[in-house]
């Protein structure tokens, strides 16, 4: 068992499991947060030596002090060396049809989970002198019609990012956002599905106004999603890199999309960038264009 230590939260599939996988296969001891023990089980047998499922719901309080105590157990006074929020939810609703429990729902695990999490580890980390990683979006960087919800959270998470960076420096502790653009996950698939359940509850006013927007956006995210996405353990390679390295950088970004996105926010005026945004979905052009 290696002596270097990390939490990742959401490891039951994508990129958080990507990155359990990755990271015990270079000898880390992964503590991988997952929301049901069968899905930990399945973790584990990938790398039984290097794995320990950990039964976790960010937004649950009572989970994440169990979390915290096993973790504390385990390593004791040599602390943690990483933690990895990357647990998250999504899905497409335009702001004015989004009920406000699910706009809720997207702050709890995107912004409160993650700042709940850090601060259950937090003493483990600074015992350590340890590194927060959170998994953020090329959403974080760039936002558009219908998914308001969403990218506002990613916002947001790149606010607490910036702010753990300058608040835990002190101890050692170094905070950074890793960015991926498309990964090849089955985020798309959940994150469509709920989407068209959002819709279902939308009156026949919001269905007239915003539906066939929202069957365009859909279909764009497929085919965006189709077209070369990045491969998960890509992300997990760049979270093992982040770990180990000397020197940290704010950010991170994986993939093509997240970098072509945050090149169009910085080269492109916000009137252009809004308008090529609302012709792609067909929406009505508006003032600024």
């Amino acid at each position: 068992m290696s002596s270097k230590s990390v939490v990742i939260t959401g490891a039951g599939s994508g990129i958080g499991r990507a990155c359990a996988v990755w990271m015990a296969q270079q000898r880390w001891r992964v503590f991988a947060g997952v929301r049901d023990a069968d899905a930990g089980a399945a973790l584990r047998d990938a790398a039984p030596e290097h794995i320990v499922p950990l039964v976790l719901d960010v937004t649950q309080s009572d989970q994440l002090k169990a979390a915290a105590d096993t973790v504390r157990d385990a390593v004791g006074s040599a602390g943690l060396d990483g933690l990895v929020n990357n647990a998250a939810v999504g899905w497409s609703t335009p702001i004015e049809l989004v009920p406000i429990e699910d706009l809720r729902a997207h702050f709890e695990v995107n912004v409160f989970g993650v700042v709940a999490t850090t601060q259950a580890f937090a003493p483990a980390l600074r015992d350590a002198a340890g590194r927060i990683i959170n998994v953020s979006s090329m959403a974080g960087t760039i936002t558009g019609p219908l998914w308001g919800a969403y990218t506002a959270s990613k916002f947001a998470l790149e606010a607490v990012t910036d702010s753990l960076r300058h608040e835990l420096q002190p101890w050692g502790v170094q905070t950074c956002a890793v960015v991926p653009g498309v990964v090849r996950t089955p985020l798309w698939d959940k994150a469509e599905r709920a989407s068209l359940r959002a819709m279902e509850r939308w009156s026949a006013r919001g269905k007239a106004l915003y539906g066939p927007a929202q069957h365009r956006r859909l279909a764009l995210d497929r085919e965006l999603a189709a077209h070369d996405p990045t491969d998960p353990v890509q992300v997990a390679q760049v979270v093992h890199r982040v770990l180990v390295c000397e020197r940290l950088a704010a950010r991170y970004r994986v993939g093509w999309a997240t970098k072509a996105a945050a090149f169009a926010r910085w080269l492109l005026p916000t009137s252009v960038l809004h308008g090529m945004m609302r012709r792609r979905l067909a929406l009505p052009p508006g003032a600024d264009s």
